[in-house]
C-alpha cells in the first residue's frame, strides 16, 4: 500500500492545530526544551503560521480566473463580430462568388477556438490591407 504524504484536512484545521501547538508549546516550554526543542522553534511555527493565514483562499484565485475567463470571451465575441462585419463589406465589394472573397476563408468563423480565432483575425488583417482601395468604398 502506497503511503500518503502530507495531510488530509483543510489549512484551516492545519492553522488551528498549528495555535494550539504554539500555545502548548509556549505553556510547557521546559518540557519540550528536555527533548531538543527551542525557543526558536515555536517563533519559526508561529511565523510560518501567520504566513499561511495571510495567503488569500482558493476561492478568490478562482473568482479571479472566472473574472479572466470572461474578460477573454467578451474580447473574443467583439474579435467574432468584427470578423463577421468586415465579411459582410468584403462581400458587398467582391461579391460573394468572387476569388477575392473566398481568399478570406470566414466561413463558420464562430465555431473556431481561441487559438484558431486570432489567427484567422491575422489571416484577415494581412487580406485586407492589401485591398485597401477597394476596401474604402465601405468603410
Amino acid at each position: 500500500m502506497e503511503e500518503t504524504k502530507g495531510f488530509r484536512f483543510s489549512i484551516t484545521e492545519l492553522n488551528q492545530r498549528c495555535d494550539r501547538i504554539v500555545n502548548s508549546f509556549n505553556r510547557d516550554l521546559n518540557e519540550f526544551i528536555n527533548y531538543g526543542y527551542t525557543a526558536e522553534t515555536a517563533t519559526a511555527l508561529e511565523a510560518d503560521n501567520t504566513t499561511l493565514k495571510n495567503f488569500l483562499s482558493d476561492e478568490y484565485y478562482q473568482g479571479l480566473l472566472q473574472m479572466a475567463t470572461k474578460e477573454k470571451n467578451d474580447i473574443k465575441e467583439g474579435l467574432l463580430s468584427n470578423l463577421v462585419d468586415l465579411r459582410n463589406r468584403y462581400r458587398l465589394c467582391y461579391g460573394s462568388s468572387s476569388v477575392d472573397y473566398k481568399l478570406l476563408k470566414l466561413a463558420k468563423v464562430a465555431l473556431l477556438s481561441d487559438e484558431e480565432t486570432v489567427q484567422k483575425a491575422l489571416h484577415t488583417c494581412q487580406v485586407c490591407e492589401m485591398r485597401l482601395d477597394v476596401l474604402n468604398s465601405r468603410m
